[in-house]
């Protein structure tokens, strides 16, 4: 038997989510990672959950040079 795929189990996580999507990519703009429909097909499918998307910033920016706009709203988050 197959294991199901990981989107089989998104309606059962019950913790407030933040999805934060950076889709300048990994290193440049054309490896991302996540496309921002991919955050936001996991957002909605997710109870809970929230989509941030941060459309100048790649994977290492968003962790190492974050926007103080995006910072805020990552704060805010954590603090509802």
């Amino acid at each position: 038997m197959l294991p199901l795929p990981l989107s089989s189990h998104y309606e059962k996580i019950a913790a407030p989510t933040l999805i934060v999507c950076a889709p300048g990519g990994l290193l440049t703009g054309s490896d991302p990672i996540m496309l921002g429909e991919e955050g936001a097909r996991l957002a909605a499918a997710i109870p809970n959950a929230r989509l941030l998307t941060d459309g100048g910033a790649n994977h290492y920016t968003i962790l190492f040079d974050p926007d103080p706009g995006v910072l805020h709203q990552v704060k805010q988050f954590l603090s509802d």
